[in-house]
Parts: C-alpha cells; structure tokens; sequence
C-alpha cells in the first residue's frame, strides 16, 4: 500500500514540474499578444460591468498562460491523403451514359 502512495506522489510532483515548464517557458509574441487582450480585456469588463467581456477576457488569458490556441495541434489542418493511394494501374474505366 505505501509503495503505491509513493509512486503516486511521484507522479504527482512530475505533473506539477511539467505544468510549471509549460507556464514559464516558451513564451513568443501570440501568447504575449493574448496575455495583453486577456488582461485588457477583463479590465474592461471590471470597468464597464460586462460580463460576457470577462468571460471572453479569461478564455483569451487562460490560452495564453496554458499556451494553447483555438485549434489545438492541427486542429485547422485538412486531412492529409498519406493512406489513400492511387492504385498503379486503374484499369479500364466505365462511364454511364446519362440521358
């Protein structure tokens, strides 16, 4: 029983240096850009009592602190054709006649 607490503990301090790695690190112009319309953001709405506007304001700053993005990893990008491969030789074709 107590080895299993101890391998959980690992894995919990694991997850807890990874989570910081990600906060803390990598940091580029997009997630900088967020960061300032999150803030912003929520400071309009504090200012102006615009709910949705915080709410907004603390998706766009999560994104940025978690560095996420609305598409996630290639999330925007069309499904490539790597498995459907045209067979070497088609043979013949056969068309119908329409009338």
């Amino acid at each position: 029983m107590g080895d299993s607490i101890t391998q959980i503990k690992r894995v919990d301090q694991k997850n807890v240096n990874d989570m910081k790695t990600m906060i803390l690190k990598n940091w580029n112009i997009m997630r900088l850009l967020r960061l300032a319309i999150g803030v912003w953001a929520i400071i309009s709405a504090i200012q102006t009592g615009h709910e949705a506007l915080g709410l907004l304001g603390a998706v766009v700053l999560a994104m940025a602190i978690l560095n996420i993005g609305c598409c996630g990893v290639n999330g925007c990008v069309p499904r490539s054709a790597q498995n459907k491969k045209p067979p070497k030789n088609p043979g013949e074709i056969e068309y119908e006649e329409i009338t």
